[in-house]
């Protein structure tokens, strides 16, 4: 059984709730994509860059 430090701890936690925001940008892109919106206004709401975007489609 591995134990971890809290730092660790926290790191891991961080890490896990930043991996979980980036899937729900992606999931949202993918939507207003799908609603014809602009990649340049879905990037400046999102957060995403243009060619992440493009990729999405």
């Amino acid at each position: 059984m591995v134990h971890l430090s809290e730092e660790e701890r926290l790191q891991e936690r961080a890490e896990g709730k930043q991996k979980g925001e980036q899937k729900e940008c992606i999931k949202i892109s993918k939507k207003l994509l799908h609603q014809n919106m602009d990649i340049v206004f879905i990037s400046s709401i999102i957060g995403l860059s243009e060619k992440e975007i493009e990729l999405l489609n």
